[in-house]
């Protein structure tokens, strides 16, 4: 007995030494974010109807990649094609991964229901998106190249204040918002697009504000081919190509601009297996990444440091997991406590730090009622399962297991081709 509780002892003088390092990491991600928050939310009260228009209307190649989803491709291009920008000047490229070929001739109809030009592309070998846009890349011809994933929908001005943005020669990249589509599906869609709000709705936009690093996400983005060509396109190896993809323009001296006015709806993962496995793939690829680029970035001022704080998210989300599931197992299981920062005061600042942010979440997406207020237990069992995510990841980054770009699964009920995209509050 003896022997066991001495072993116990000393798990738990581990957890506690580890506690006064996590202690600090939180400590001082909570601070670093404050100014962003509170930055974001009052850009969001500030911003104005004010872009001015393209100074001119250069060509933009759409590269849609798609894998079985039909209905949400028609969705998707009807949008396109139903925007104010001129037909002539838009290109698409869908390139399709799906198990058969029955999108080819969907792409046909639309194209000559629009008059447009659809190239479309099948991929006999798919592996993964970073593949798919690639491949996309060699067919394009616009100057502008923008992504849209199959379940997204542009508003119908999103082209066209995306490109506004171009006006400054010295901008490489242009990263708009995607708002949730689905999100009154069930209890997982309506967590996680309060999630998705007050990432594209206060920390990108505090980011912005405070003119810090803008990372790319993956969808509504506009690219110009010259600068995607100087560094390469996408990276195929890399789980989070749209972080890689910020990282390297940013190291080449590129602008990259967050766009609160370029929106376009998008879905989100309706099922915790499907939210799991978009998570899994994020976090592992942020944490590849900063491993990849953290020598760089250390040297690229403010916001090279802001960088590596946001690529470094998922390491955080890793101390958060350990801390909590220690705090719990000290509750049951008889120990001596050996340090002055034991496993409950870092445990309870996590829970300080997230009562922070799901007031900012709420406060920044509807008025504090105690119905919203009651979101936020539920917030903290969203955030100790992705931690979790978070954890399982890097476990597998330490073990070397081989990475693969996993597609995330959506089974949303929101099908209706008659959706529109409210009109953006835009700066």
């Amino acid at each position: 007995m003896l022997g066991v509780l001495s072993l116990t002892n000393i798990f738990f003088i581990i957890l506690d030494a580890f506690s006064t390092f996590a202690l600090l990491a939180i400590l001082g991600w909570t601070l670093y974010h404050t100014p962003i928050l509170v930055a974001g939310l009052i850009a969001r009260k500030s911003l104005r109807n004010t872009q001015p228009p393209p100074l001119n209307t250069p060509r933009i190649s759409v590269i849609v990649p798609v894998k079985d989803e039909g209905a949400r491709l028609t969705r998707c291009l009807e949008a396109i094609f139903s925007s104010d920008y001129p037909k002539d000047k838009l290109e698409v490229i869908v390139v399709d991964g799906s198990s058969d070929n029955s999108l080819e001739a969907l792409t046909g109809e639309l194209s000559k229901k629009y008059g447009a030009a659809i190239k479309y592309i099948r991929e006999e070998n798919p592996s993964g998106k970073p593949h798919a846009l690639n491949t996309g890349l060699a067919h394009a011809t616009g100057e502008i190249i923008s992504v849209f994933d199959a379940d997204n929908i542009p508003s119908p001005d999103a082209f066209r204040r995306a490109i506004a943005r171009f006006n400054d020669s010295r901008v490489a990249a242009i990263q708009g918002v995607t708002e949730p589509l689905n999100s009154t599906d069930n209890m997982v869609t309506r967590i996680t697009s309060k999630e998705e709000k007050i990432w594209f709705q206060i920390l990108l936009l505090g980011r912005w504000r405070l003119k810090l690093f803008t990372p790319l996400t993956g969808s509504c983005q506009f690219i110009r081919a010259s600068a995607l060509s100087e560094v390469g396109g996408w990276g195929e190896d890399e789980l989070a190509e749209d972080l890689e993809l910020s990282l390297k323009l940013f190291k080449k001296g590129y602008r990259v601009e967050y766009a609160p006015d370029v929106v376009s709806l998008q879905e989100v993962p309706t099922t915790l297996r499907g939210l799991a496995v978009q998570r899994h793939r994020w976090y592992r690829g942020y944490m590849e990444a900063l491993i990849r680029h953290f020598k760089d970035l250390a040297w690229k001022g403010v916001k090279g440091l802001d960088a590596i704080v946001l690529s470094g998210g998922p390491y955080l989300m890793v101390f958060s997991f350990i801390a909590i599931s220690a705090w719990l197992l000290s509750m049951v299981i008889p120990h001596t406590n050996h340090f002055a920062a034991p496993v409950s005061l870092i445990a309870m600042l996590n829970i300080l730090s997230l009562f922070t942010v799901s007031l900012a979440l709420i406060l920044g997406d509807r008025p504090m009622t105690p119905k919203n207020l009651a979101w936020i237990p539920f917030i903290y069992i969203y955030w100790f399962l992705l931690t979790g995510v978070a954890t399982l990841a890097i476990v597998e980054m330490v073990t070397r297991r081989p990475r693969k770009w996993r597609r995330t699964p959506k089974h949303t009920t929101t099908t209706d081709q008659t959706i529109k995209v409210a009109a953006p509050v835009s700066q």
